[in-house]
């Protein structure tokens, strides 16, 4: 049976994280509840900037009869229950974790690389779930970039067709972006490959540092050196309707969009600094990645003292 014990989530980077509940919240507003599951440690990129690195060594994957467990524990109770890993995908039970949680939950969204859906026989099998919806992640508009990031040759070709089979299939995507080093002066490149590709909604989110200092100074963007890259993909997704959701990120970096702000109460990998209590924006922003500190950035925090008081110099 579903052991309660679960609920107790351990941050140890060598303990697997089961589940949790989160809400979106969208500068201060409510929008869903999710439940999200993480099938497993495995996955077939290698980003060194994954949240999940650390973890990925031990190789684990949850029983399906424990998963199963999960879902009827959870069932009914008109949340969104997300599927993620590292790549969910590869889990021996995948499709049947999906036919299992079918009609239990709101909706089923999928948290992949999207590497998986260049295959056209796994998205006729995904077009037979209902209610269900894909969160990819692509980092480059181009091959070159893309794979430096994933460390996986391919995996932007597969992406890019996995992308093509599902919009053909009719199945929501919704693609998320980390800014790093590499692709900070590409965000409007990769939306617009993202629009050619018919996909109408991005996430933009800023990199959960390791705390590894050789790693973090590898890819970590200084919030300062987001607001111009930000702008001007902000210029083109609005030009072209799309949604754009900001998360992980202090609202300074792009004031003028408040209500874009993915948000959470008291975050623990975040803090606020001293110039945030000047800021009209201090109740409703998370503040600034903890070991974005360590970097040295936090004097990158502009208190906002009026709507749209940054001015930017494109």
């Amino acid at each position: 049976m579903y052991p309660p014990e679960a609920w107790e989530v351990d941050v140890r980077p060598t303990m697997m994280i089961q589940d949790h509940f989160y809400t979106e919240t969208r500068y201060g507003t409510h929008i869903e509840s999710y439940l999200h599951i993480r099938l497993t440690e495995l996955c077939n990129s290698n980003c060194t900037f994954c949240s999940t690195m650390f973890t990925r060594a031990s190789r684990r994957v949850l029983p399906y009869d424990y998963i199963k467990d999960l879902i009827d524990h959870h069932a009914n109770k008109g949340v969104i229950l997300e599927v993620g890993g590292a790549e969910p995908t590869i889990h021996p039970h995948f499709m049947d974790v999906l036919s299992y949680a079918n009609g239990k939950f709101k909706e089923t969204a999928i948290i992949s690389n999207a590497r998986a859906f260049h295959s056209k026989r796994m998205v006729e099998k995904l077009k037979a779930i209902p209610n269900l919806s894909i969160k990819a992640s692509l980092h480059g508009h181009t091959a070159q970039i893309q794979d430096a990031l994933t460390m996986a040759r391919g995996s932007f070709d597969q992406a890019v067709e996995g992308f093509r089979n599902l919009i053909e299939a009719n199945i929501p995507v919704a693609v998320n972006m980390v800014i790093t080093r590499l692709n900070k002066d590409h965000l409007q490149d990769i939306a617009k490959l993202l629009w050619s590709l018919g996909i109408r909604k991005i996430y933009v989110s800023g990199l959960m540092l390791s705390g590894d200092t050789r790693i973090d100074q590898q890819h970590a963007v200084r919030y300062a050196d987001m607001r111009v890259p930000l702008a001007h993909l902000l210029d083109f997704t609005e030009e072209k309707k799309m949604t754009v959701l900001l998360e992980k990120l202090p609202v300074c970096v792009a004031p003028s969009h408040k209500e874009m702000f993915l948000l959470e109460s008291n975050p623990p990998n975040f803090i606020k600094v001293d110039q945030c209590g000047q800021c009209i924006h201090n109740k409703e922003c998370m503040g600034i990645n903890k070991d974005y500190l360590k970097q040295g950035y936090s004097a990158d925090v502009i208190p906002i003292l009026r709507e749209a008081s940054i001015v930017l110099n494109a």
